[in-house]
């Protein structure tokens, strides 16, 4: 399923949630189960690296 294409009440129910929230023993469980919900950064090349690369690199 493809969350962002159905409704709010099917999106919720496929989560086993409510529109509420989780009561905190399920939020409990969940965060042992899962782990937080966070977003890791990703070490990526910097921005002025990759402009001189369009400047060094050539293609055919």
């Amino acid at each position: 399923m493809k969350i962002h294409q159905v409704g709010t009440e099917e999106a919720v129910a496929s989560l086993h949630s409510s529109r509420s929230g989780l009561d905190q023993t399920e939020a409990l469980r969940r965060l042992a189960e899962y782990g937080p919900n966070s977003v890791e950064a990703l070490a990526g090349k910097p921005l002025w690296l990759v402009f001189i690369e369009e400047f060094s690199t050539f293609s055919p």
